[in-house]
């Protein structure tokens, strides 16, 4: 999955962040990861891929100014407010099946209570949950427990409190493997839901 890029875009000019312009920030994601930016106009562009770095864009037919360090510090005094209310990241969660079942093997279902902490933290909570199978058995029938499984994780979601209409349930089956097996693998790690809470 390609990181989120996290960015903030200044429009008005001490610090590089309080002279006039354009400017644009990259930060890093929560885990750490930093994505990439071009930041472009009629003069030419310049790439960002390292956190707390601004680019100043004075005008459209102006080349944007190299990226620049900044600090955490400065980075707070500017935009701090819009941080504060950032949403938080979007959380994944796996939860593991036996086989040919929509039955949560004993260590997934050990960790129920991580998802309903995770969602219950959220202001709007969304989920995302997509079911998937090994590849023994038809591929319809996989398709089909692939759902199941989905529905399942669902209800307890549901259980918990979160709202049912804030959840989408699919199924790819046995059509998005973890570990790609040849048919008829009983693979436990492709026997799964993934949950993205937002």
């Amino acid at each position: 999955m390609e990181p989120i890029v996290i960015f903030l875009i200044w429009l008005a000019g001490t610090t590089v962040l309080e002279e006039p312009g354009n400017k644009v920030v990259l930060l890093e994601e929560s885990d750490g990861s930093v994505g990439r930016i071009i930041v472009s106009n009629n003069a030419g562009s310049q790439n960002m891929n390292r956190p707390n770095t601004v680019v100043s864009v004075n005008d459209r037919n102006s080349l944007p100014e190299a990226p620049q360090k900044i600090s955490q510090q400065d980075i707070r005094a500017v935009f701090g407010n819009v941080l504060d209310i950032a949403p938080l990241p979007p959380e994944r969660f796996l939860f593991y099946f036996n086989s040919a079942t929509a039955d949560l093997t004993d260590e997934s279902r050990a960790d129920i209570a991580r998802i309903i902490t995770a969602f219950k933290g959220r202001e709007m909570p969304r989920a995302t949950i997509i079911g998937h199978t090994d590849r023994v058995g038809q591929t319809g029938a996989n398709f089909r427990l692939g759902f199941q499984r989905a529905e399942k994780v669902r209800k307890i979601l549901v259980d918990a409190g979160m709202d049912p209409n804030q959840t989408v349930v699919r199924s790819h089956g046995e059509n998005d493997p973890i570990f790609d097996t040849a048919d008829e693998v009983d693979e436990p790690k492709n026997r799964r839901v993934e949950i993205m809470i937002w």
